[in-house]
């Protein structure tokens, strides 16, 4: 199945700004809507904008609460704060951000000693997210050792 499916987005379904917020600053318009297709005609307010979006992802519930993975969803504010400051960079341009390139190549070494690879130092690796990535990683080392469970 594909995780995004096109098609037509019912309008009961559309979520206006919240009122909260437009009566706390009569300049935002109550009938800003969070795009769905298509990019607005006009600038949104930056701070109606991220309302908006907040507002849609609060619906996906709290991360804290989420049993059914094999990770913890929560970090320290400090880990939270150097995300935030890293999310302008262009992540795969090595050659921009060199320093960025050598955290990630530690990291890999990092996995790869928990992992108990040969030689952690060697290790080829790249960066991924979430805990799938935890899953085909562990998968590749199982199938590199011929299954005998990394």
């Amino acid at each position: 199945m594909a995780l995004h499916q096109g098609g037509q987005r019912p309008e009961s379904s559309r979520h206006t700004v919240n009122p909260m917020l437009t009566e706390a600053s009569p300049a935002i318009s109550e009938d800003i809507q969070l795009p769905y297709a298509s990019l607005p005609d006009g600038p949104i307010p930056p701070e109606a904008a991220y309302q908006l979006v907040h507002d849609e992802l609060i619906l996906d519930g709290n991360a804290k609460l989420n049993l059914a993975t094999f990770v913890t969803t929560w970090m320290e504010p400090q880990a939270a704060r150097l995300m935030a400051e890293c999310a302008d960079k262009n992540m795969i341009d090595k050659d921009e951000y060199p320093q960025t390139a050598e955290l990630e190549r530690r990291c890999v070494a990092i996995l790869a000693d928990l992992w108990h690879a040969a030689d952690p130092t060697t290790t080829i690796g790249c960066s991924t997210t979430g805990s799938s990535g935890v899953h085909v990683g562990r998968d590749g080392a199982e199938t590199a050792v011929g299954g005998q469970g990394a």
